[in-house]
């Protein structure tokens, strides 16, 4: 006999598995047909071996199984795993969209912890209607909000995973519809914030606005600013509208929004009504007037908003307080006057009137030429009548051909006699002469000095002449 050879070569066993050995004796022209093997092992606290060569597991590690025949031996290694302990599912717990997958993982481990290579694996569903699981642990979400517990098996030991489904993504906006109002003139209206949010599950990411797609009449109107491209937990439009450019109207545009997400896109719809600036005041010139009986005087009203713009473009309705003194062109303005009196041109936009005082009259002359004498402090006075408008022309100079030195001062009106100093002029002194229209108060009547010639010595060579609209002069020496 020259060997024995035992079989079979046995894989790892499990702890407790057994697998019965043989060992077949080689020798040349003999029997062996009656020869017995002796079993052994050389760790028989890892491996132990029957007469018959049944070999058991018992704990892991390794061990070599002997069958000797007449002092000839074969061997055979048998190695022993370690039992699956625990079973780690990874990821532990996840969220997935319905319809999306994820890849599960499972590890075995022995009791020390280490990992264990080549176990199978089975996997199962809680709820296969709401997350299924592949054999190779693949989840497919099935149905959103649901909870699944997808369980890996091997060797009677478990571990599991949480699944949660949840819906996708869903583009939702907190208005859909905006409307400003605005006034010309007035500063634009303030900006409006649209809220974007996640309405279902997942992440709303890649959020856009388009282009803004305007409706009949001016475009450019309407700015829009994004704050975010994803709602984390949410992402702003803001909207502000600009008036260059715009006529009173009302005006429509579109906001495109869209994001990877369901209900994408949406529209947000912007309404902009633009009114026209409203009248804060009209002022009507020129006022006051002097105007003689018959003459013709064309009035312009001034229209300004509250912020004092001038604004064009308005229809100026035009009115008489008493037509019978002054009557005026209800279109265009043009003052006629027809007798002696007082009125106010008055002249109404949108609601809002303003007028202007007019005195009427009839012309007259100073009451004759008034010539100096030669000396020093003369002075022409004016003569103001309780609550009448006059106007003042006074020139100086010499007759032609004698001319003669003349000094004087000119001056602001001072009260030479009467109630009081209190009335309003649009004139003024000047060197040569002094003009103006002066309207007197309910307390100012009286005489008030114009110009105090101070010197003029060749008679007759000062003449003073002027006229009155609605009131009388007196010329004074004094």
């Amino acid at each position: 006999m020259s060997a024995i050879t035992v079989a079979p070569s046995p894989p790892p066993l499990r702890v407790g598995a057994s697998v019965a050995l043989t060992a077949t004796p080689l020798a040349e022209r003999c029997t062996t047909a009656q020869l017995t093997a002796s079993w052994s092992s050389s760790a028989p606290t890892i491996v132990s071996v029957g007469a018959s060569g049944l070999a058991t597991a018992l704990v892991p590690g390794r061990s070599t199984v002997r069958a000797t025949v007449l002092g000839v031996f074969g061997e055979v290694e048998v190695v022993v795993e370690a039992p699956v302990a625990v079973v780690e599912v990874t990821p532990a717990a996840t969220t997935v969209m319905q319809g999306g997958t994820v890849q599960l993982t499972a590890t075995t481990r022995d009791a020390l912890g280490a990992a264990l290579a080549g176990r199978i694996v089975t996997w199962s569903s809680s709820t296969p209607s709401a997350a299924s699981v592949s054999a190779d642990g693949v989840v497919t979400a099935l149905t959103p909000d649901s909870t699944v517990a997808i369980v890996a098996s091997s060797e009677g030991r478990t571990g599991q995973a949480t699944i949660r489904v949840v819906p996708p993504p869903r583009l939702q906006l907190s208005a859909t519809s905006l409307a400003f109002s605005a006034t010309l003139s007035l500063p634009a209206p303030q900006a409006r914030s649209i809220a974007i949010t996640n309405g279902g599950g997942g992440l709303l990411q890649h959020i856009a606005v388009g282009p803004v797609r305007y409706g009949p009449g001016a475009n450019g109107w309407l700015q829009s600013t994004l704050s975010s491209t994803s709602a984390t937990p949410s992402a702003t439009l803001v909207l502000q509208p600009v008036l260059s450019g715009v006529v009173p109207g009302t005006y429509n545009a579109e906001v495109p929004v869209s994001a990877n997400a369901d209900a994408s896109p949406q529209d947000v719809v912007v309404t902009l009504v633009v009114r026209a600036a409203d009248v804060a005041s009209v002022v009507v010139s020129p006022s006051p007037l002097l105007l003689s009986v018959g003459a013709k005087q064309q009035m312009t009203a001034t229209v300004r908003d509250a912020a004092g713009a001038i604004l064009g473009g308005r229809a100026v309705q035009w009115s008489s307080t008493n037509p019978a003194v002054a009557a005026i062109d209800a279109s265009n303005g043009l003052l006629t006057a027809t007798s002696v009196g007082v009125t106010s041109a008055l002249a109404t936009v949108d609601g809002v009137s303003g007028g202007g005082f007019v005195y009427t009259g009839n012309a007259s002359p100073l009451d004759g030429n008034w010539r100096g004498q030669a000396g020093t402090g003369r002075t022409v006075a004016l003569t103001v009548a309780l609550g009448r408008i006059t106007s003042l022309t006074i020139g100086v100079g010499t007759p032609p051909g004698a001319p003669c030195p003349l000094t004087y001062v000119a001056s602001p009106l001072t009260l030479v006699s009467g109630n009081s100093f209190s009335f309003s002029t649009s004139g003024g002194t000047a060197n040569t002469a002094v003009g103006g229209t002066f309207l007197s108060n309910t307390s100012a009547q009286g005489t008030y000095a114009t110009i105090a010639f101070k010197d003029y010595v060749c008679p007759p060579n000062l003449l003073v002449s002027g006229s009155v609209t609605g009131g009388n002069w007196t010329a004074a020496r004094q």
